[in-house]
């Protein structure tokens, strides 16, 4: 029986880069680097012969002179939808690999011990950068944080703002996309339009809408539609769905609310969700009260989540949640290279994806 030999792949290395190209190994490690001080060039040149030869770099071998891995990280709050998230970890994850370097994700409870055991976790790692998606710092002593930046760590933090000049922050515009949503109902014909909110919604249109804090969705939609309606003369109705299960459910909430209108809604020709969990409720309600959707009445939600599993699918704005991975990548890799840059404060706008469930207001004015 002859002799079974093993092959292994040989690993390929910088200085294999190196001789490919006929340059110095130094100018290679240079190139490979976040900060590379060379020509785009010879970047490009380099990462091309990188893609050709099969080079993979260690992330944890850096480390070892610079004490930080190649290595970003991701704190999430467990509760927080991973379906509406998973857009967010891909353009995050992506921008990571096109510039050498893997992902940590931390999966926490939003309290002070989860927090800090993710925190340490990432200090144990040595990772050069950290995203705390969704407000998931707020429960931590800014101290923790700051001290997690002056170690040399870029940090940088999405839905809510950070006070401190080496924290950028990404915000998305939920009051604006509250009002375009409503803004393009109006324009379909629409009068009489319903939103169906959480509770503790603010119900009167705030003169400045920074008295709301700018990871509050839920307000700040609400606010972009009652501003819509002012705006056209038209008379608010926003309606507050309290929950009825543990924990709440936003579909079965809205459901059981619109069902106990018996479907006695009056001149309404439209309703907004103010997620499409709540508009996914409003059209399952409505299909069972034998309104039809968006002859009668249009429904309309925010997210983009679930929006394609209603019949007929939502008219809905999407949150920037691609876009917010993508940049936060970005933002962790350039505070990376300059660690005193000035504050990165950026707001991403939502995007309008008009399906079936609205139309034209075929009802009388």
């Amino acid at each position: 029986m002859p002799e079974r030999r093993i092959v292994r792949e040989k690993k390929i290395t910088m200085k294999d880069i190196a001789v490919h190209l006929s340059i110095d190994r130094t100018t290679v490690s240079k190139a490979l680097s976040p900060n590379p001080g060379l020509s785009q060039g010879m970047v490009e040149k380099v990462k091309q012969a990188a893609a050709e030869l099969g080079y993979y770099k260690d992330p944890f071998a850096s480390g070892l002179m610079t004490g930080k891995n190649a290595v970003l990280g991701i704190v999430i709050a467990d509760e927080i939808n991973r379906n509406i998230y998973s857009s967010f970890v891909r353009s995050f994850e992506q921008v990571a690999q096109d510039h050498q370097h893997a992902v940590i994700i931390c999966h926490v409870k939003r309290n002070k011990d989860d927090l800090l055991k993710a925190i340490r976790l990432l200090k144990q790692q040595r990772v050069s950068g950290a995203t705390f998606v969704a407000g998931t710092h707020e429960s931590l002593d800014a101290q923790y944080v700051i001290e997690m930046t002056e170690s040399g760590m870029a940090i940088n933090v999405t839905g809510s703002r950070f006070a401190h000049d080496s924290v950028d922050s990404i915000a998305y515009d939920h009051k604006r996309a509250g009002y375009e949503l409503t803004h393009y109902l109006i324009e379909q014909g629409h009068r009489h339009i319903m939103m169906f909110s959480r509770p503790g919604a603010v119900l009167e249109l705030l003169d400045d809408s920074e008295q709301i804090s700018p990871r509050n969705s839920n307000n700040l939609r609400t606010q972009g539609y009652l501003q819509a309606m002012h705006e056209a003369g038209l008379r608010p109705s926003v309606v507050t769905i309290e929950s009825t299960t543990t924990p709440p459910n936003a579909v079965q909430d809205s459901y059981r609310a619109l069902q106990a209108t018996g479907g006695e809604l009056g001149r309404t020709s439209a309703i907004v969700g103010v997620s499409d969990d709540h508009a996914l409720g409003v059209l399952f309600a409505l299909k069972e009260l034998g309104i039809s959707v968006p002859q009668q009445i249009s429904v309309a939600g925010f997210d983009d989540a679930y929006a394609t599993l209603g019949v007929p699918q939502l008219t809905t704005m999407r949150m920037p949640l691609r876009e917010s991975g993508e940049t936060a990548g970005l933002l962790l890799i350039e505070r990376m290279k300059t660690l005193g840059k000035e504050k990165a404060k950026i707001v991403l706008p939502y995007e309008m994806i008009v399906r079936g469930s609205t139309g034209d207001n075929g009802k009388p004015m």
